[in-house]
């Protein structure tokens, strides 16, 4: 029996359902599906979510939020596996 760590569930999750990432409202924290939780730790209120539209004069390279617009759009360009 193969014993995952939580981040390996995690991203399998993320993937098999089409999720782009992590994100946590509460706190202002997102996170791709390609770079779990590089703040160190995974918040018990993490939820799935998708990489959302960016404003022209947006501080952030990406948004993750809970509805899905189909976005792929962040500050550079990413590769599908980026993500």
């Amino acid at each position: 029996m193969n014993n995952k760590t939580v981040e390996e569930i995690i991203k399998e999750y993320l993937t098999k359902n089409e999720f782009h990432g992590l994100y946590n409202s509460d706190v202002d924290c997102a996170c791709k599906r390609n770079d779990i939780a590089p703040c160190g730790g995974i918040g018990m209120h993490c939820r799935a979510g998708y990489l959302q539209p960016l404003e022209d004069d947006s501080e952030y390279d990406f948004v993750i939020g809970k509805v899905n617009h189909g976005c792929t759009k962040t500050k550079t360009t990413i590769k599908k596996d980026e993500i």
